[in-house]
């Protein structure tokens, strides 16, 4: 072999490996490529979001394929949507366990005024006084001819002002317990007074109608406003309750009011149906 010869051998043996080398070295770079996902559409891959290549593929409508940004909004909009229910849910729960607790008072409260009719009987047939006995069977028939009646339903001036006022009924919100304590407070101080009276003093004390005139004013801060806020800042108590709604509960606790954790009565759960039947 010429020298010629064995200078291009080599020279084609060199191609050859550099060929080859060139070769490896893309294989290399084509494996080892990840995708690169966006923090949005790396949050959205989190909670189950799929590119739209791959949602079609999986048998995906392509028409109902969402971006990142959309997947991510609406699992959101989604979550509040639960939330909101589940709020709506422990509300109901709430109002039908005091309206329960409500029934049961109106109930027992029956019950006892025609027990204490037929001791009026009991002791006249015991006096031989006909008239006495008479006078008390008429009671108890005005009482079987009375229609039933399960919550005295709600005076519409307060439905009024609850709509007015929206914000009452969201549990959230701190002026929801605030306006109910003013009620029972202004209830308790004055049972014989009338609702817009009540109402009244609700909007006077947290400042609403001024509000509505002057919507960016601040609630007043006046040493008045203050020393009611502190009267009113407890839920009703024991104390202040009349002395009758005190006996009624030391005479039913333990066959009303009793539960598996107060079996010698609940007294909260009598408070809230005391404070409930009041507002009626």
């Amino acid at each position: 072999m010429s020298e010629e010869q064995e200078i291009e051998e080599q020279d084609a043996e060199q191609v050859f490996y550099d060929a080859v080398e060139n070769e490896t070295v893309v294989d290399d770079e084509s494996t080892t490529e990840e995708q690169e996902y966006s923090p949005l559409e790396q949050e959205a891959l989190d909670s189950g979001w799929t590119p739209k290549e791959q949602f079609v593929e999986k048998g995906g409508d392509a028409e109902r394929w969402k971006t990142a940004h959309e997947y991510v909004e609406y699992g959101k909009l989604k979550n509040a949507l639960n939330n909101a229910k589940a709020d709506q849910d422990r509300m109901k729960s709430d109002f039908d366990k005091r309206l329960e607790s409500v029934n049961k008072i109106h109930k027992a409260q029956q019950e006892a005024q025609l027990n204490a009719y037929k001791e009026e009987q009991r002791r006249a047939v015991e006096e031989a006084d006909t008239a006495a006995y008479d006078e008390a069977q008429k009671k108890i028939d005005g009482m079987k001819n009375e229609t039933p009646q399960e919550v005295p339903a709600k005076d519409p001036k307060i439905i009024e002002w609850e709509n007015k006022n929206s914000w009452v009924n969201d549990i959230k919100d701190p002026r929801a317990q605030e306006a109910n304590d003013l009620w029972n407070s202004y209830v308790n101080r004055n049972p014989n007074d009338s609702v817009d009276n009540a109402l009244a003093y609700i909007d006077r004390v947290m400042g609403l109608n001024e509000r509505e005139t002057n919507p960016r004013r601040e609630a007043p801060s006046d040493t008045s406003r203050q020393t009611t806020k502190t009267k009113t800042k407890s839920s009703l108590s024991f104390n202040d309750l009349t002395q009758e709604e005190r006996d009624f509960y030391n005479q039913t606790k333990h066959d009303l009011w009793a539960d598996a954790k107060h079996p010698n009565g609940n007294v909260k759960e009598y408070l809230k149906a005391v404070k409930d039947s009041r507002k009626g």
